[in-house]
């Protein structure tokens, strides 16, 4: 089965997120600090009417005290076409900038969802900001992800995902769900559910969201 994925630079280095856990993507924004919040917390916004805690992925993933390493797979698989979407599919639906998926119409086919996030994130990759804030679901959590920048939207086969132990990095593994190489790049792909861990969703949830 093909997954897509959104693609995005910290420190340098590729990592990616699954499409289906983005909610959509932004320009980075002022957000507001609260005290006693996670290293990591940067800060809560506010998402038209929606409180979002910010977190930084280069302190989650703890890139900001040490040199990334580039990370290298041990295998050899072939890796077969990939589609890298630089456009929105022309059959797919767009939503307004800034139009959050949670809020499609009842019916929405998942494919026409789908389509709708990559021309989102083509139009928000176009806009000059420093950084971009990729707004994720954890559990119920919205979270917006501060990354460097983004790079693309792309597609690959399940099957040529790679085991995260072929990859050389500072990062905890148990952030890493695998790697995806195309040709000579690697993308090292996020576990979302891991990037906040219980106290944290429980300090969101009854500090930030009460």
């Amino acid at each position: 089965m093909e997954r897509q994925f959104v693609s995005f630079y910290i420190t340098g280095i590729k990592y990616c997120l699954d499409i289906m856990d983005v909610e959509e993507v932004v320009r980075e924004t002022k957000f507001t600090k609260m005290p006693d919040m996670p290293s990591f917390i940067e800060g809560i916004m506010n998402l038209r009417g929606i409180v979002v805690p910010v977190m930084s992925v280069k302190k989650k993933l703890g890139l900001d005290k040490s040199d990334e390493i580039m990370p290298v797979s041990h295998t050899n698989h072939e890796v077969p076409a990939v589609n890298n979407t630089s456009e929105p599919p022309a059959d797919g639906k767009t939503e307004s900038p800034g139009g959050n998926n949670a809020d499609s119409k009842a019916g929405e086919k998942p494919l026409e969802s789908t389509n709708a996030k990559i021309a989102e994130i083509m139009r928000a990759k176009k806009k000059s900001a420093a950084r971009k804030m990729i707004i994720v679901r954890i559990e119920g959590v919205l979270v917006g992800f501060l990354v460097d920048n983004l790079d693309r939207v792309f597609a690959i086969d399940e099957k040529m995902i790679q085991s995260a132990e072929g990859v050389s990095t500072n990062v905890d593994r148990a952030f890493i769900e695998g790697v995806a190489k195309i040709g000579e790049e690697v993308f090292i792909i996020l576990n979302v559910k891991k990037m906040i861990g219980f106290d944290e969703k429980t300090f969101i949830k009854e500090e930030i969201m009460e």
